[in-house]
């Protein structure tokens, strides 16, 4: 992504990692969209794109990284790690999974993403890797 790229910014006062629009930062790639929920022994690191509301924009999209999958929890299956200070817990919906960059979406959409570079730091501060 070049400097002058206009689709990245940054949440200053969350620290989250955030975007403008659906893009897949360089050295990630899109999950296929799965069946089922993730069994505990999936490829990691994997990551969440999430479309998430924004009072600006209308929408943003968050990326954050998958700490814990909970199969057996009935809504947050997923421990997501937003930013450098906290993990969350997070409901996701597959009917809502979105599978490429083309894919309309609303505020819930999300899709896995994958890192080729190993665990990435999410925050704001680190955000100029992806500038």
């Amino acid at each position: 992504m070049d400097d002058d790229d206009a689709d990245a910014s940054e949440e200053e006062d969350s620290g989250h990692l955030c975007f403008d629009e659906i893009e897949v930062p360089d050295g990630f790639e899109f999950v296929e969209k799965p069946d089922r929920y993730l069994k505990e022994n999936d490829q990691e690191p994997l990551y969440v794109l999430l479309c998430a509301e924004d009072a600006d924009s209308g929408h943003s999209w968050w990326l954050g990284r998958v700490v814990k999958f909970k199969p057996r929890a009935r809504v947050y299956k997923y421990d997501i790690k937003w930013d450098n200070l906290a993990q969350h817990q997070q409901g996701l919906s597959l009917e809502k999974y979105i599978e490429d960059e083309e894919s309309p979406t609303d505020v819930g959409g999300w899709s896995l993403v994958l890192s080729h570079e190993g665990d990435v730091p999410v925050s704001s501060s680190s955000s100029q890797r992806f500038q």
